[in-house]
């Protein structure tokens, strides 16, 4: 899903009327709430844009530890 070194993972969870898809990597979390009606594919592909966003945003986004 998000390109970049280091260890990443990616999860999915369906119920109560809700799918969230959550990434994780070394530098950030992201956690994604869809309808449970929202197709797998297209709740990934918004999921790949954000990452793609905060990726380009990094340097704004998050203060340097």
């Amino acid at each position: 899903m998000c390109a970049g070194a280091g260890r990443r993972a990616l999860s999915g969870w369906s119920g109560w009327g809700a799918q969230v898809l959550a990434y994780a990597g070394p530098e950030y979390e992201v956690f994604a709430y869809f309808d449970a009606l929202a197709e797998l594919d297209a709740a990934a592909a918004i999921c790949q844009r954000l990452c793609a966003w905060v990726k380009a945003q990094q340097a704004d986004l998050f203060v340097p530890l």
